[in-house]
């Protein structure tokens, strides 16, 4: 596998790392029709959204992702993940607990920026000890301890990060964490996720030490 820039390192919260190949991702994200995606979290639309590619879409952008000559991605959860002007997520970690019927938490995303047009919208995290004593409110797709993303300056964050137009992001969801896009222009973001026996053998934290003691990601 190609060795790929390391940008800033994070860990165990996110790794932001440049992707040679990005522009092109792009360019075939922009050409699939919107007719072909199956949106997600409707419910969710004034604060966020998931816009689904159809699998055979996502497997086309999978292949073309450096990281997949090393991982398993999964097909069905290539996402648009679209953050429309002061919207927001607030503090939470992705997937829902494991229960019968489900495949459990996401613990890693790679962001990939489709359209990025400033630098408002920030994602902090949190240690697991501040919300030690909050009550987990479960819905499909997270796990949250507080819900507004516009107020989240009460608690310490440990890391922040601005995505940025031409960088990825290697990102760790099972620390709390929260976004804010506090602009008016719409954030829309590609994710990958790991296939389901990659996430039992991977944690952020073993993935980043592979990648960066193997030289794939270089300063």
């Amino acid at each position: 596998m190609q060795t790929l820039k390391l940008i800033e390192n994070r860990s165990p919260y996110f790794i932001k790392f440049e992707l040679p190949n990005l522009e092109d991702i792009k360019k075939l994200v922009m050409q699939i029709k919107t007719a072909t995606m199956k949106k997600d979290d409707g419910n969710l639309s004034k604060t966020y959204s998931h816009v689904n590619l159809d699998p055979i879409d996502g497997q086309k952008i999978i292949d073309m992702f450096p990281l997949s000559k090393l991982y398993n991605f999964d097909a069905d959860r290539v996402a648009l993940f679209i953050t429309p002007a002061y919207g927001g997520g607030g503090v939470h970690k992705d997937g829902p607990v494991l229960e019968k019927g489900t495949t459990g938490p996401h613990n890693i995303s790679f962001n990939i920026p489709i359209k990025i047009s400033d630098d408002k919208c920030v994602t902090k995290w949190y240690d697991d000890q501040t919300f030690e004593k909050e009550k987990i409110q479960h819905s499909r797709y997270s796990r949250n301890v507080f819900l507004d993303f516009t107020n989240t300056d009460k608690f310490e964050a440990k890391a922040q990060t601005i995505m940025d137009a031409n960088n990825v992001l290697f990102v760790n969801t099972e620390q709390w964490h929260s976004f804010y896009n506090n602009s008016r222009h719409t954030r829309i973001v590609l994710t990958l996720r790991l296939a389901k026996q990659e996430r039992k053998n991977h944690s952020f934290v073993s993935m980043a030490n592979n990648l960066i003691d193997n030289n794939y990601l270089v300063n």
